[in-house]
């Protein structure tokens, strides 16, 4: 039997023999359902490939951006509760400079939909920062990280003392002393990290790492103590229906934080 050609090469020397529906690699000759089932699984995982990268271009986008029903939503929730909303105010970075993701030294930067009021009858106060610094350009625009930041008020004031997830160099660049807290398992997956130990050691109560213990939320949602506030951020754009599922998990840190702590 004469061998087909195509387009000048035979079928051999386009991968396939002459038998029909098989593949050839190098010396081996693999019927159909192996080549389907190779073919197939190459053409899964590509397309996986290719999803997970428009996903994360998608999501990185959505987490970039606010919509123009989550801006008016911000100011609406303020009105619905009495709060009082500003577009924006300058000078509140300045109290928090020093500590991440706050700069190291701030004049007069502005933040966005500063808000306050009372919320189960403590102060708070929440806004949108967005760190410029740390700009990179994508698609040709310059891009920004934003935080949303919220505070609560506490009975007193301690030095500033920061409780978070566990991070790298935290003993050198962590702007203060880190202290344990006697809890083995809390401290083995956190720090505290004070500038005056022997007040951090007060606030952080076995009724404080407890409660913290099993609400596991310092990875997104670290706590700095300072000022007579309890302030925490996660780097993300501020929107309203997250507005009050923070203040509570706030709220809750300030319940069982033993009174000592404030004296």
């Amino acid at each position: 039997m004469s061998e087909k050609w195509t387009g000048g090469r035979s079928i051999a020397e386009h991968g396939l023999s002459k038998k029909k529906f098989t593949l050839v690699v190098g010396d081996k000759e693999y019927p159909r359902r192996v080549a389907v089932l190779v073919m197939g699984a190459v053409v899964l995982v590509m397309g996986g490939f290719f999803a997970g990268v428009l996903g994360l271009i998608y999501w990185g986008k959505q987490e970039d951006t606010r919509s123009a029903g989550e801006d008016a939503g911000l100011a609406e929730l303020a009105r619905e509760h009495g709060w009082s909303h500003e577009p924006s105010r300058s000078g509140v970075v300045d109290r928090l400079e020093g500590v991440e993701p706050f700069p190291d030294v701030s004049t007069g930067l502005q933040v966005s939909d500063y808000t306050h009021g009372r919320y189960k009858g403590r102060e708070f106060r929440y806004f949108e920062y967005e760190d410029e610094s740390t700009g990179t350009r994508v698609n040709g625009r310059e891009q920004s990280e934003y935080f949303a930041v919220f505070a609560v008020s506490t009975p007193g004031e301690v030095p500033r003392t920061v409780i978070r997830e566990d991070g790298f160099l935290d003993s050198v660049f962590g702007g203060g002393e880190i202290v344990g807290t006697g809890n083995a398992g809390f401290d083995a997956d956190n720090n505290v990290i004070a500038e005056d130990p022997a007040a951090a050691k007060r606030l952080a109560s076995p009724g404080l790492t407890r409660h913290l213990a099993r609400e596991p939320a310092l990875k997104d949602r670290p706590l700095r103590f300072e000022n007579g506030e309890v302030l925490t951020w996660q780097e993300e754009r501020l929107r309203p229906q997250d507005v009050l599922r923070k203040l509570d998990y706030l709220s809750r840190v300030v319940d069982h934080a033993p009174a000592r702590a404030w004296q």
